[in-house]
């Protein structure tokens, strides 16, 4: 769907039925035959990442072309980014025990460091609040 498909076309692509992808689409409630509640949440589509980012891709090249020896500007060069980033990649998420580069572990990472929400800055800061004089509703 993510793709421009309508929910027809999507599921005959998985192969399940339509009701099936409804329920994944919108998400669903469970009553077990003990009567213990278990909830599925709706899938939801990924969204696109900025190319500004590393992507798993080039982290997997990077750790590809490390093992391989090459130095970081060859790396850098081959993936169009600078020295500096890719520097910083390896070192950020390097195994500390064994000095080794983990792709995957870094994608991890990176989701993670990306997912962080915080409160706006007239939510966290009161005198800004009051000073600004505009209509106002908290973000959560």
């Amino acid at each position: 769907m993510a793709q421009g498909m309508n929910n027809s076309e999507a599921c005959r692509t998985v192969g399940v039925s339509r009701g099936t992808g409804i329920r994944w689409r919108f998400g669903r409630t469970v009553v077990g035959h003990n009567g213990t509640k278990r909830t599925y949440a709706p899938i939801t589509p990924t969204a696109q990442i900025s190319e500004r980012f590393l992507s798993e891709d080039e982290r997997i090249t990077i750790a590809d072309r490390r093992a391989a020896g090459l130095g970081i500007r060859a790396i850098a060069a081959e993936l169009s980014r600078s020295p500096s980033t890719v520097s910083r990649e390896i070192h950020r998420n390097r195994d500390p025990l064994t000095g080794r580069y983990h792709p995957h572990r870094a994608q991890q990472l990176a989701q993670q460091r990306r997912a962080r929400p915080t409160l706006g800055k007239l939510a966290r800061d009161h005198e800004l609040r009051e000073a600004y004089s505009g209509e106002w509703t908290p973000m959560t």
